[in-house]
């Protein structure tokens, strides 16, 4: 994460194929599908479209192996398909493709519906939304946008997370771009 997020997604799929190589010892479908999801940010991050949503198919395909998280190493106990969704979310988003953004948001949602998920932890459900919002403003629909990050401020609560503040000026910034009403209400109360 720290060599793609600092701008070398080089460093970042060295770093993963020789992960691949140890974890493959663990005959862990999740751990694989964390180092599929770790490879497809950093392509994304480099902006190579193709070679990043062949690393979401792997990441997809090694979780539907997966059994029990208490049959996987401890360390990956937290992975699942939200998790999974989430990225792929970030990863369109990074690709500049927005409404695929909102298709893997929208699967997180439809299993929270339904009651298929693992619950989240706030600052997860908060980093979402957030970028669930930024996608409806990449698509110009500033009331999905607003009433998106409203849900995240309410998400996060009083948790404090760098990333999730982070996330939330980021997008701050960017609807206060386009002042209008709903836009300068929400601007105001958070």
């Amino acid at each position: 994460m720290l060599r793609y997020s600092t701008g070398d997604p080089a460093g970042a799929l060295q770093l993963v194929d020789a992960a691949h190589r140890q974890a493959a010892r663990t005959g862990s479908p999740r751990m694989a599908a964390v180092l599929h999801a770790r490879a497809s940010r950093a392509h994304a991050r480099a902006g190579n479209n193709l070679a990043s949503r062949r690393a979401e198919q792997a990441m997809f395909d090694a979780y539907d192996r997966a059994g029990l998280p208490d049959n996987e190493p401890a360390c990956v106990y937290w992975i699942n398909r939200d998790e999974l969704h989430g990225w792929a979310a970030t990863n369109a988003l990074d690709l500049r493709d927005p409404r695929r953004a909102l298709t893997h948001h929208a699967a997180v949602t439809a299993a929270h519906r339904t009651g298929t998920h693992d619950q989240s932890h706030p600052r997860t459900a908060a980093l979402r939304l957030t970028r669930e919002a930024d996608a409806h403003l990449a698509l110009g629909n500033l009331d999905a946008a607003v009433h998106t990050a409203t849900r995240a401020v309410q998400a996060l609560g009083g948790v404090t997370s760098a990333r999730g503040t982070s996330l939330l000026t980021g997008l701050r910034k960017k609807l206060a771009l386009h002042p209008t009403p709903l836009v300068r209400d929400f601007l105001e109360s958070t």
